[in-house]
Order: structure tokens, then sequence, then C-alpha cells
């Protein structure tokens, strides 16, 4: 299973164009949404676009930081955590969800993301969305 993000540019795409590699056809292509399953407008509408396979959470996703060696208590210094927003954020969602029901010789990761796409916990706009 390959996931990739659908990106970032749903608010400046009048005519929005597939995102590739996302748009492959066997490509798990993920946009996002808030924790309340609001759409920010900078991605693509999953319910508008048949390339975009699942939604999942990318808005305000806080993570370690490392900050860098140099300038660490400098302008760009944001402590041990930052939060960011993205499709990116929302992808690497899907691939942790997968990974952590995938069982090898046992469950493929095919076979959870079918499983969770068939029975999904929530649908957005008719789009499954992991939560």
């Amino acid at each position: 299973v390959v996931v990739a993000a659908a990106g970032n540019h749903g608010a400046t795409d009048p005519q929005p164009q597939p995102f590739w590699p996302a748009a492959l056809e066997e490509v798990v292509a993920v946009g996002a949404v808030d924790a309340d399953g609001q759409r920010p407008p900078w991605s693509p509408d999953a319910s508008r676009l048949p390339w975009v396979d699942v939604v999942a959470t990318g808005v305000g996703v806080e993570s370690t930081y490392l900050p860098a060696v140099q300038g660490a208590e400098g302008p760009d210094y944001f402590g041990e955590t930052a939060t960011w927003s993205g499709t990116s954020f929302a992808a690497a969602k899907v691939t942790g969800v997968l990974a952590a029901r995938t069982v090898p010789g046992v469950l493929s990761a095919g076979y959870v993301l079918r499983d969770l796409v068939k029975e999904p916990p929530r649908r957005w706009q008719g789009v499954p969305w992991l939560a």
C-alpha cells in the first residue's frame, strides 16, 4: 500500500487538477479535515474529486520537534514540540493506522485498508474519514 498527501492547493486552484503521485490509481490519496471533520480551504475537496480516497485529521497536528543545533534558542526555536497543518500530516496518520493494524503474515496493509474503508468509524461527505 502506498499512501500520499493530496496536496495543499485546495483554495488556490479553482479547477482542481490531480496531484501526483496521490492521484495514481494504486495510491491512497489523503485529504485533510480538522478534529470536527471540517475541511480546511487548502485541502482538496474529497467529496468532489474522485482521486482523493480518504481524509484524516491534518489540522493543528502536534508532534515532537528537534531544534537545529545552531540557533536552538533563536527566533525559529519551537521547543520540544511544534504544531503544523497539511495533507502530509493526514497522510502520516493514515499510514500509522495501517501500520498499527497490520499483522505480518496474517493481515496485510491492503487487507487492513479495505477493511477500514468498508466500515470507517466516520464518513466526511461520503468519503472515509480515518480520525
